[in-house]
């Protein structure tokens, strides 16, 4: 079984990040023999100077062997992963949208991300977690999509995916296109979507 981080290897997107907490969450006792054979992938590319850094994070903490590195990902070998992957995190200190987050959630993924996305929903539709983007609220989101058991992981993923299909689709974000037009040329009431 395996977390999935798939994004751009950025500072901002916070992966030394989750390899630290990962370190963290496998050394203590909250990593208990249940999350042994856990993986963490990490997919994407950037910057050669961060990627090495990262590299050497997980080697100097001891958790190299258990991290998964991939590079570039095609949209096959990605929608493998999200399909496959327990969980997926992104862990950014700043994103407008997100739309690793969205393909997660279609795919049936549960969804750990941070405060500093617009992903609100996630806990209100019970399919994923927004932490801060710190060791302390991270790990214990690790913690808890580790320990799911595959019945409430697999209702997360439901919802995630439905949440996508209700709220981000084609036709979803048509029909809210539309409602704001009648609403704008006075045909209709001021639309949910409005702010």
């Amino acid at each position: 079984p395996f977390i999935l981080y798939l994004s751009r290897l950025h500072p901002k997107k916070g992966l030394d990040l989750l390899i630290r907490s990962w370190a963290k969450f496998r050394k203590s006792e909250i990593g208990n023999r249940k999350s042994e054979d856990w993986r963490l992938v990490i997919a994407g590319t950037g910057e050669q100077s961060y990627v090495d850094e990262c590299r050497q994070l997980a080697v100097q903490l001891g958790v190299a062997n258990q991290c998964v590195w991939t590079g570039h990902v095609d949209e096959l070998q990605k929608g493998w992963l999200f399909t496959h992957a327990r969980c997926y995190v992104l862990p950014t200190s700043s994103e407008n949208f997100g739309n690793v987050v969205a393909e997660a959630l279609a795919h049936g993924t549960p969804v750990i991300t941070t405060v500093h996305t617009p992903w609100t929903d996630l806990p209100k539709h019970h399919c994923g977690w927004m932490v801060d983007n710190t060791e302390e609220e991270l790990i214990p989101a690790l913690q808890e999509a580790i320990n799911m058991d595959n019945v409430t992981r697999g209702l997360m993923g439901e919802a995630g995916h439905k949440l996508v299909r209700d709220a981000y689709s084609l036709e979803s974000v048509l029909n809210s296109i539309d409602t704001v037009y009648k609403w704008v040329t006075g045909g209709g009431p001021k639309p949910g979507c409005v702010i």
